[in-house]
């Protein structure tokens, strides 16, 4: 399935776009690497990425208008990337439509510290996801220096999907992010292969789903 699902292409709402035109750009270029359908995913961090959903639909309506206006053939869906804390009920913030799962599924994409493990272990936050009916889907697992491969075939055992990036895989974030996504790929511990893109990052989908596309799933998340 040609599906990007993380993504920071609408604008004033996190770090990923600051111009429309930089968001255009970025959906012009997800057609030119043939992906047919975009979750945008902005972050939701407490006290820094925090916008209501309401000024986020606002400005999805933005990319939506212009894909109309220039036909362009993608479908776009709404999502978040949720930084994970025990300080704050995630839960009850989804439950009350707060913040978003992907594409209304029972999925949720969750990021963590890159440099400290979090306060709970991951297989007692992948729990409590569960018994609230959800599926934990681990952002771009290659970047947490606290996860070992052990823990995260653990994780994948518990039910968790595992993503990571397009530019990990080819190379772009450095050698040692490199060798780490590509072994836990041919691990067959990855489901999703994603842009994660931003505007001041590039978008190298396509090469890595080219190479690497036949090891996961990448399944079609909702309609």
């Amino acid at each position: 399935m040609n599906i990007d699902i993380h993504s920071h292409i609408i604008p004033f709402v996190d770090d990923g776009s600051s111009k429309l035109e930089d968001s255009f750009a970025m959906l012009e270029e997800e057609v030119r690497q043939g992906i047919t359908k975009v979750i945008c995913t902005p972050h939701y961090t407490r006290g820094v990425y925090d916008k209501p959903k309401e000024k986020i639909d606002e400005n999805f309506k933005l990319l939506l208008d212009y894909i109309k206006e220039k036909n362009l053939p993608l479908e776009l869906r709404l999502g978040r990337e949720i930084h994970y804390t025990n300080r704050v009920d995630l839960i009850k913030l989804i439950e009350s439509e707060s913040i978003r799962t992907l594409n209304k599924t029972n999925l949720v994409l969750l990021e963590f510290s890159y440099d400290h493990a979090p306060e709970d272990t991951l297989n007692e936050i992948l729990y409590r996801f569960s018994i609230h009916g959800y599926k934990v889907i681990l952002a771009h697992v290659e970047r947490y220096k606290w996860l070992k491969i052990d823990e995260l075939k653990i994780a994948k055992k518990t039910g968790a999907l595992v993503q990571v990036n397009a530019n990990a895989l080819n190379g772009k974030d450095g050698l040692k992010l490199a060798l780490l996504s590509r072994k836990i790929v041919k691990l067959g511990l990855v489901d999703y292969i994603a842009s994660d893109v931003h505007s001041f990052r590039e978008n190298t989908l396509r090469k890595a789903l080219d190479k690497y596309g036949s090891l996961v799933k990448n399944e079609d998340i909702g309609d």
